[in-house]
């Protein structure tokens, strides 16, 4: 009577061994997948990032082509080609327009600032105060030898931003085969995964497109706005350079926090030209315009588009440029906006309420 009952109860002990040792190798065997693919993501993190800008380069080269399309009623492929027209002639007359009067004006920068510097020094000496300010500021010597280098570190570092030409070329033909056949890859990505998580994943990459078109066109907005509003006062201010530094201050507007810091920099060394009262007002000009675009058009833009939590937003500032340099911080924004669609559609939608997607459906 007890050597069956010992045989069974030998058999399950077998039969539990079996399922430790299949739990403990599954559990392996994930931890070996996680650790691989962390490993490959961080190696190959600077091509990924140029993927993410390529992939931004054609949400952008689409909704300018739909738009076309809408307006124009042309085919979407015609309207993509008009799409390119345009960006290349930009891209052309920008380069034509500032390209030549910027040399010539740094020019006579590098050899004005240094004697402004040294009118500067003077005029503060007059005063208690001015010389308690010039004792923990550089002399006009040192200022007269460093000042040719600063404009040219500065100058170089404003258009560097504008991002590096291999990189960009690569940008651009990624975006461009991208926006012209734009199912055959979001296909092909999707069937990398189980027929039961397609679905899933389609609608997380059209929730993504959608979310990452509408920050883009809001951000070009608020963009325009700053180019068009600072070369107004800048003109009106009399600083020379009005079309490179109010296009400078578009560019750098992408940044948030930070681009628009870096963009007042060469106005503020261009003011100097004219005087402090001149520098004075340059810097009024630049927090006015920070303050409209932040506090009464940033709301408004976003309650269309896409709001990004503050706290969220200034931790990714911080965190993506410690892990990927610069090109996360270009790119911080874009990638908080990605990163809470996929958190949103495949951990709360999918974890924690798994029958939303069912009901949406």
């Amino acid at each position: 009577m007890n050597a069956p009952r010992y045989e069974l109860r030998r058999d399950c002990v077998k039969l539990s061994e079996v399922g430790i040792a299949k739990r403990v190798w599954l559990i392996s065997a994930c931890v070996i997948v996680a650790l691989a693919s962390s490993a490959a993501i961080w190696i190959t993190r600077k091509l990924l990032l140029l993927l993410f800008a390529g992939v931004l380069f054609a949400i952008l080269l689409s909704v300018v082509a739909d738009w076309i399309n809408r307006r124009l009623h042309l085919r979407r492929n015609w309207a993509l080609a008009l799409t390119l027209l345009l960006f290349v002639v930009t891209f052309c007359f920008t380069v034509w327009m500032v390209g030549d009067r910027v040399s010539s004006e740094m020019q006579n920068l590098s050899q004005q600032l240094p004697v402004t510097a040294a009118d500067l020094h003077e005029q503060l000496a007059r005063y208690p105060l001015g010389k308690a300010v010039l004792r923990s500021m550089p002399s006009p010597e040192d200022l007269i030898s460093h000042s040719s280098e600063v404009l040219r570190k500065s100058w170089s570092a404003a258009w560097g931003l504008l991002g590096v030409a291999g990189s960009s070329v690569v940008i651009f033909f990624v975006g461009l085969y991208l926006a012209i056949s734009p199912g055959l890859y979001r296909d092909g990505f999707v069937r990398l995964f189980p027929a039961s998580l397609r679905p899933r994943i389609a609608g997380t990459m059209e929730e993504s497109s959608t979310m990452l078109a509408r920050w883009l066109v809001g951000k070009l907005c608020l963009m325009c706005f700053v180019g068009v509003f600072t070369a107004t006062g800048l003109s009106l201010l009399g600083i020379p350079l009005v079309l490179s530094l109010a296009l400078l201050a578009a560019a750098l507007d992408f940044i948030p926090n930070i681009g628009p810091i870096a963009s007042a920099i060469p106005a503020l060394l261009l003011a100097l030209l004219n005087g402090p009262r001149s520098v004075l007002w340059v810097a009024l000009l630049y927090l006015a315009v920070q303050f409209v675009e932040s506090y009464i058009l940033a709301p408004l833009v976003q309650r269309s588009a896409v709001s990004l939590p503050p706290a969220l937003l200034i931790s990714a500032q911080v965190l993506l440029p410690m892990l990927f340099g610069f090109p996360g911080l270009l790119l911080a924004t874009p990638l908080t906006v990605l990163l809470l669609v996929l958190v949103r559609k495949l951990y709360i939608e999918s974890v924690l309420e798994p029958g939303s997607f069912q009901r949406s459906c």
